[in-house]
């Protein structure tokens, strides 16, 4: 491992902002707990003024960092500091035994902010904070909720307010950019013709949002795709094989010769034909695969020459397949015509082919379809070529 590489191992990237955007945050960030530290003071005294200032701190790195978080939103950061101030409180008055009540103050406080929404980590520290403060801090029991907690986040929360939003035109709460400009729709997207975003794309965006983002691009790039995958089946959800599938496909009796067989795939480029009786009804399937297959002891010289040689050889008398009973697979998987498509993937995926038989209620052929093909639709490709 080289050191750019155990630097990338110990160290990854965090975020893509500019260096204006980090000296705007660390500004923001002195400004936001020099008031509210200032107010702390006269209230609790500079020890204990200390001890909400770190937690406030924490929140600092929040508001003004990654504004954009969730742990970030005035919701969070106003819920998760009094709900923890509130817990920690009723610890300390009902638990005599700190240790207990430090642990009871931190993991109550991270419950009911998991169930009120308003998840902070800096709660944490608010709650540990009236925990091990003095008795400047004990002394104002649920009083603390007002002076000082509610007063630093007053100002914090206005801070944030007034300097994201203005002195660096950042978006928060975040919900004020979803409601004043709405990102693009699925259909904007496919009509502008971005259908495939990679890991490049999604770092570009990032750094022209320019604003740290809570998560990291790997994970916005396995979002990214997932949703994607979600998004595809969804759409084609009630769409039925009948709609996707290849009306006409290429078909052979069991008794056609292996020659004819391929000579009819390559006059009507086929990759697979389907083996039917009179009635229509699938006796096995032909792909070039079973061709390949078949023919690899005598592919000496190449293919085609080679298929041609084990065509010769077996019409001369040698052991080989030579009609399309001997070559076809059989038995087949097939799907009926109203089979839903989002049922066809796992059937290739398991089984590994690439040509999946179509047949009615009597169980009579009526179409092909194709992974290939599956493939496009489910990526909207086949309207944009019907269009």
């Amino acid at each position: 491992m080289t050191v750019k590489e155990l630097i990338a191992f110990l160290a990854p990237p965090q975020g893509s902002t500019s260096h204006s955007e980090k000296l705007i945050s660390a500004f923001g960030g002195f400004l936001g707990i020099f008031l509210a530290v200032l107010i702390s003071g006269h209230y609790l005294g500079f020890h204990d003024a200390l001890l909400v200032g770190g937690a406030m701190g924490a929140s600092a790195v929040l508001l003004f960092a990654v504004p954009h978080s969730p742990l970030a939103q005035p919701w969070a950061f106003v819920g998760g500091h009094l709900v923890s101030t509130l817990v920690a409180v009723t610890a300390y008055e009902l638990v005599p035994n700190l240790y207990v009540a430090a642990g009871l103050a931190v993991g109550g406080s991270i419950l009911l902010m998991a169930y009120l929404r308003c998840l902070h980590p800096p709660g944490g520290g608010t709650a540990l904070a009236i925990i091990v403060g003095g008795p400047g801090t004990h002394a104002l029991g649920y009083h603390y909720a007002i002076t000082p907690v509610a007063y630093n986040l007053a100002v914090m929360l206005a801070v944030a307010l007034l300097f994201n939003n203005i002195a660096t035109r950042r978006w928060y709460p975040l919900s004020l950019h979803q409601l004043w400009s709405p990102p693009p729709t699925v259909k904007a997207v496919q009509e502008a013709g971005m259908r495939t975003v990679n890991k490049d794309d999604l770092t570009a965006a990032i750094k022209e949002i320019n604003a740290v983002i809570d998560v990291s691009n790997e994970d916005l790039e396995r979002i990214y795709a997932l949703a994607s995958v979600h998004a595809h089946m969804r759409r084609v959800h009630g769409v039925a094989s009948r709609d996707v599938m290849n009306r006409s496909p290429t078909t052979v009796a069991a008794d056609a010769d292996l020659l004819d067989v391929w000579h009819l795939m390559q006059q009507d480029k086929a990759k697979g034909v389907v083996v039917v009786d009179a009635d229509r009804h699938v006796l096995g399937i032909i792909t070039i695969n079973d061709f390949l297959k078949q023919s690899a002891e005598e592919c000496k010289r190449g293919f085609p020459q080679c298929l041609i040689d084990y065509f010769h050889k077996a019409r001369v008398g040698h052991a080989k397949p030579r009609l399309a009973r001997d070559l076809m697979t059989t038995p087949v998987i097939s799907v009926g015509e109203t089979t839903d498509v989002i049922h066809l993937l796992p059937l290739f995926a398991r089984h590994h082919f690439n040509h999946l038989p179509v047949v009615n209620a009597d169980k009579q052929l009526v179409g092909m379809v194709t992974l290939p093909y599956l493939m496009s639709v489910l990526h909207d490709d086949a309207a944009a070529k019907q269009s």
